[in-house]
Parts: C-alpha cells; sequence; structure tokens
C-alpha cells in the first residue's frame, strides 16, 4: 500500500454545538463525536488518500456503546465461520467464475443487500420479498445482487431478482480474509509507527474496550480489504455501465467504506436506502459535522440517504444528501390491513437482542397478570439463536415466541405493543388506533406516540386501567406517504424536478 501519512487539513476546525439534535444525545456518545475530532482520528490518510479511521470506527463505537449502556456483549447472533466456508461451496465456484473471467453479462445497477430483510411473498411461497429493496430493484431491467446471508441462510429466489443475477457475497470476504492472512503488513519501520499512533488512539477513545492490539488486528485487515476490493470493485464496474450502487448499511463505514471508496473512484453513484431505525444516538448515523469537508471523508460515504420520512433525517448528522421517499413495503402492507382483524386479547412484546433480558421479564409480569389474554413475544432475527435468554417463557401458556416472521401481520392483530426502541415501535405508528408502551431511553427521544411506562407493575396499570392513549395522527412524520411517485424524482433516476 506504500507509506500511510496523517494529514492536516488547512482549516480551523471549530466544533458545532448547534446541531439541531445535540440536547438529545447521550454524554458517551457526544464526547466521543467530540474526542474523534480533537485526536485528529480523521486526518489519518493512507497513501491513496483513504481514511484509515473510517476502517474501524464502527466496531470501536459498537464496544463503546455496549460498555457505557450495559448491552449484552453479543447483541445479534454472527453467522459462523464454518457456514460462510462450507455452507455454500456451489456458490463460491459461481462468484469466482462469473466476476473473475470473461463475462459479457451486463447491469443497469448493483445492490448490496442482506438476507435478513427478506420476507415471505404471500403470492408466491418459492419467492422472497424484499421488503426494503423490492421497488428499486423494479425501477433497473437487470440488476446484480451479492447478498449478505442471514445466520447461514442464502436464497437466490428472490421477487423481482433473475436467480441467475444473485450472488454470494461471503465468497468475495473471504477472498479479501485470505489476503489478510497471507500477507505480510506493516513492512517498514514508518508504515508500523503510523498504525501504532492510531491504535493508541483507538484504545484511548475506546475507554480500553478495543485494545491497541486489537486495533492494530483491525487495521491490517483494513488494508487487505482495501487492496482486494480494489480487484473486486473493478470487475463489478466493468459489468455495470449503469454505474449506480445501492449499498445497505452504507453509513455505518466500515468494510463498506472501502467499497465506497473503490465504487467512488470507478465514477460509480451510491445509494443507502433506510432499512431501520435511525436517531441522534445512533453512531452509524451521527458524525462530527467538522470532518466532512475533509480530504477523502465524502467518498467513504453514501452520496444519497433514502429515509423513511421527513422526521428521520432531521436528527441525524451525516454528509450524504438526506431524500425522504416513504418505505413502499410497509405503506403496501397497510392500504390492504382491512383483512387483519385486530384482538383486543392480543398484546405484542417486541424484544431485541440489547436488552433481552429486561423484554423476557415484562412479558412474564404481563402474561402472570392477565392469564386471559396471549402474548405474544417477537424475537429479532439475530436474537433467536441466544435461547438461554428467553426459554423460560416457554413456561406460560398464554405466552407464544415467534422468531424469523414478517412482524407486520403480528402488528396488525394486537391492540398493544411493547418494546424498547425497536424499528417496529414506529412501524406500529403507521397502523391505525394501536396503543404503543415503550421503556424510556433516548433512541425514542420522548416520541409523542409513545406510552412511557418504568417499570412493569406501571405498565400493567396502564393496560388495565386503558390509560395508553392511541398513536394517531403522528404516522406521517415518519412515514412519507406515496413513495412511487417520490421516487420518481430521485435525481439519480430521472432529469426531471428533483425533490
Amino acid at each position: 500500500m506504500g507509506n500511510f501519512r496523517k494529514e492536516h487539513d488547512n482549516r480551523t476546525l471549530t466544533k458545532t454545538k448547534e446541531n439541531n439534535c445535540s440536547s438529545m444525545r447521550e454524554p458517551w456518545f457526544d464526547s466521543f463525536l467530540e474526542q474523534e475530532v480533537d485526536m485528529g482520528l480523521w486526518d489519518y490518510r493512507d497513501d491513496k488518500g483513504f481514511p484509515v479511521w473510517a476502517g474501524i470506527r464502527n466496531i470501536v463505537a459498537t464496544q463503546l456503546e455496549i460498555n457505557e449502556k450495559g448491552y449484552n456483549s453479543t447483541i445479534h447472533a454472527p453467522t459462523s465461520r464454518f457456514d460462510y466456508v462450507f455452507r455454500y461451496p456451489l456458490e463460491h465456484f459461481r462468484v469466482t467464475k462469473d466476476m473473475f473471467s470473461p463475462n459479457k453479462n451486463k447491469y443497469d445497477a448493483c445492490f448490496f443487500v442482506p438476507a435478513v430483510v427478506l420476507v415471505n411473498n404471500s403470492a408466491d411461497p418459492t419467492k422472497k420479498t424484499d421488503r426494503v429493496y423490492e421497488g428499486y430493484y423494479n425501477k433497473f431491467d437487470h440488476n446484480l445482487v451479492f447478498q449478505i446471508p442471514h445466520q447461514g441462510e442464502f436464497t437466490r429466489q428472490v421477487k423481482g431478482i433473475e436467480p441467475s443475477n444473485i450472488y454470494y457475497f461471503p465468497t468475495i470476504q473471504i477472498f479479501a480474509k485470505l489476503t489478510e492472512i497471507f500477507h505480510t503488513y506493516f513492512t517498514n519501520k514508518k508504515e508500523r509507527n503510523f498504525f501504532l499512533e492510531i491504535a493508541q488512539k483507538t484504545e484511548a477513545i475506546s475507554k480500553a474496550t478495543v485494545s491497541k492490539a486489537r486495533a492494530l488486528k483491525l487495521l491490517n485487515g483494513i488494508k487487505a480489504h482495501l487492496h482486494f476490493y480494489r480487484l473486486f470493485v473493478r470487475k463489478v464496474a466493468e459489468r455495470v455501465p449503469g454505474k449506480k450502487v445501492f449499498l445497505d448499511g452504507g453509513c455505518y463505514l466500515g468494510l463498506n467504506a472501502i467499497l465506497s471508496w473503490h465504487f467512488h473512484s470507478q465514477g460509480f453513484t451510491i445509494i443507502e436506502s433506510q432499512h431501520g431505525y435511525i436517531g441522534p444516538n445512533h453512531y452509524a448515523y451521527n458524525y462530527p459535522t467538522e470532518i466532512f469537508n475533509l480530504p477523502g471523508v465524502q467518498e467513504v460515504f453514501p452520496d444519497y440517504f433514502l429515509t423513511f420520512g421527513e422526521k428521520w433525517g432531521q436528527d441525524i448528522s451525516i454528509p450524504s444528501q438526506i431524500i425522504p421517499v416513504g418505505n413502499k413495503y410497509l405503506e403496501g402492507y397497510v392500504g390492504t390491513i382491512q383483512s387483519e382483524k385486530e384482538d383486543k386479547q392480543t398484546i405484542l412484546v417486541v424484544s431485541q437482542g440489547t436488552v433481552t433480558e429486561r423484554m423476557v421479564e415484562i412479558a412474564k409480569a404481563v402474561a402472570t397478570a392477565f392469564p386471559e389474554k396471549k402474548i405474544i413475544y417477537k424475537l429479532h432475527p439475530g436474537e433467536i439463536p441466544f435461547k438461554e435468554r428467553y426459554q423460560e417463557l416457554e413456561a406460560f401458556t398464554n405466552i407464544e415466541i415467534i422468531g424469523f416472521k414478517n412482524i407486520l401481520p403480528l402488528i396488525a392483530k394486537a391492540k398493544y405493543i411493547v418494546g424498547y426502541n425497536s424499528t417496529s415501535l414506529f412501524e406500529a405508528l403507521a397502523f391505525p388506533g394501536k396503543v404503543i408502551f415503550c421503556l424510556p431511553n433516548s433512541y425514542t427521544c420522548g416520541e409523542k406516540g409513545f406510552n412511557l411506562f418504568d417499570n412493569s407493575e406501571q405498565l400493567i396499570q396502564m393496560i388495565r386501567n386503558q390509560q395508553g392513549k392511541i398513536s394517531d395522527g403522528v404516522a406521517e412524520e415518519y412515514w412519507s406517504k406515496d413513495w412511487e411517485s417520490n421516487v420518481k424524482r430521485l435525481p439519480f433516476l430521472t432529469t426531471g424536478e428533483p425533490l
């Protein structure tokens, strides 16, 4: 990679305190944002100008947040290495053959998407529906899709996509890992000192939740991925003359920062579509405004970030252009819920990996207080493998545990929805007449459509006395109407009037 260096921009960096969501930020995160500027972490760039901190920031912020908030150390179960390498050997062959050998197939757009957003297709049980990207698939005639499996599950049977155009992305990740293993990096003293300096600052800003040794290992991986992804992106660019990439989770940076960097070097437009909760305390969607114009920074972010509605973009800080478009899948589902009969005896408890134990205790208390009601305990897909965290719920006859299943029909059926800060609570706002209960936390930021409760006893009393307010009247802040009309005016899809 050549010699790495630290560069300082000639401008004086001044901290901006006027961010409209800064007052809602937690102290630990405010401090983190200040320190990454004070320490000059965004000033470290390699010989090609890549801002190295972008490659490891997501891991550092995650570990610090887990420590500061007392979350479970493992929030979501990862796909095992065995599954990545051995579960789909023929898919590895397809990727290698089609991506790294002469191939005349051409595509209008390229998508990097996770399998976790796929839901069952009611019209065709043999196909899955992509609840985030299906609408965008339909805007292009020929799509190239790289799918990231969820807990080992991968499928090429997706509505709107030719199966032969869907590829197994772990193959690329494995090649990059092999590049890391079989190459020796930090080959000269100047380079080693460069990475050691970043690693020392990483240990300090993370309060030692990421050690200096681990930071050096992460930086070694970033260097390897920069090397291999450059080759991979060049091969993809030859096949996508449309020069558009949809990159799920692009603002998380990490390895996605490397993809963005290389795709931008090939003249691509990069788009990220919102797929879940974002807000002022979400590290992936909040960065110091002082860094936005530093060399190389905008090149590691998507050009456009498409949100579900106006409200989501107001409380975040990213250099990407934010455009509210709505949610095609949710909009279509809510428009057909007349067939779903609400059951006032059903309470939906929405779990999530950060606070599984707290939600389990709430479900147990509610089930005990209301034996006549049915409690649906909906797991986040990432916490399903951690059965030891929720298996005690199996002893309750009025609790049904549901894992990997579309949550929208469950919201439609339930009168009461209980949760922490899951995106599903905000999806429930789009359904008329729901009563939504939420534990106080900095993520929901006091949303007026939620009923806050401090403990199980208070929640039980609110349900028993019917004290919860109905959430009608706030949906449009979060869910823009008419997705179809909105996307027709997206600047990368049309030359007409932009949004």
